[in-house]
């Protein structure tokens, strides 16, 4: 839903925005997992829900002077790359709607104490006594091994071309 906030904010005029930030460098190596944009998708078959193929196909997402770059470069960079257009995206569109509509949780704050991450939550969603609980529950199963995960997974080679494609924007987010 990143690329339509705008939209869904015209639509739906009461709808609030919870935006949940994660250090991209560990989304990368989280999707990196998945088959959605590995090379060796290519030619599998194996569809995502809009019917794209899987591999390292450019998606509609992918800046148009760099389309052919994307299909070039390894798959962890890739997966970094979409996390910083689906995370421009959200803070653009988040940028415009007034503040008491929106709130940013950081993944590493759920992970780290979710009781006071599902009260933050709670509080700006305006949750029921069960809702929150509800919500606590649902936030304790956060799996605290995968913040940090790419100080162990990635190489330096890989961490220095995943910071190239995104860090400006981990910077601007508060990750070093």
């Amino acid at each position: 839903n990143s690329f339509l906030i705008p939209f869904l904010a015209s639509v739906f005029p009461n709808a609030q925005f919870v935006h949940i930030v994660r250090d991209g460098r560990d989304v990368a190596v989280s999707h990196a997992e998945k088959p959605w944009l590995a090379a060796a998708s290519a030619g599998s078959g194996q569809r995502g829900r809009a019917r794209q193929p899987y591999g390292p196909h450019p998606r509609w997402w992918v800046e148009p002077g760099r389309r052919a770059e994307f299909a070039a470069v390894p798959d962890i960079v890739r997966t970094a790359w979409c996390w910083r257009r689906f995370t421009e995206a959200a803070l653009d569109g988040l940028a415009e709607m007034p503040a008491d509509r929106t709130v940013e949780v950081r993944y590493e704050d759920v992970v780290g104490d979710p009781m006071t991450a599902a009260q933050t939550l709670g509080g700006f969603l305006g949750t029921s006594a069960a809702g929150l609980d509800a919500l606590r529950a649902g936030l304790c199963r956060a799996r605290p091994d995968s913040v940090g995960r790419w100080r162990k997974v990635l190489q330096e080679s890989e961490v220095a071309e995943v910071e190239k494609e995104i860090g400006p924007l981990l910077g601007l987010l508060g990750y070093s």
